[in-house]
């Protein structure tokens, strides 16, 4: 039987081993709260931890926003993108709406936008 099946609790036999009977030590030595248990990491996947990127979207959202908005605004929609792929849903779409309010708000965005839908209705 293996430590692992032995940690879930698996049977031996005839007798059930509770979770975490395998963590004591056997020889009965001191008792404190490191006294021989066992350690492990936690068992997170990689949309468990910290949203990182959706921080960063809303981060860089608001700089673009507040500050210099030509080159935080297009990092804040990709980290709101990437986020969004990662399945941070909430921090994404937070992050593209500040990005938005950030286009909206840089004449330098909004020039280039109309400099392209000028582009897009003259004849050639």
């Amino acid at each position: 039987m293996t430590d692992f099946e032995l940690r879930l609790g698996k049977k031996t036999g005839d007798k059930a081993l509770p979770p975490g009977a395998g963590d004591k030590p056997s020889d009965g030595g001191t008792s404190g709260p490191h006294s021989g248990t066992r350690h492990t990491a936690p068992a997170h996947g990689p949309s468990q931890g910290h949203p990182v990127a959706g921080y960063m979207a809303v981060a860089t959202a608001l700089m673009g926003i507040f500050w210099n908005g030509t080159l935080f605004v297009p990092l804040a929609l990709i980290f709101a993108i990437i986020s969004l792929a990662r399945g941070q849903g909430v921090w994404g779409w937070i992050g593209l709406m500040l990005a938005g309010l950030g286009f909206i708000s840089s004449p330098i965005l909004m020039g280039l936008l109309g400099f392209g839908a000028l582009v897009a209705i003259l004849p050639p």
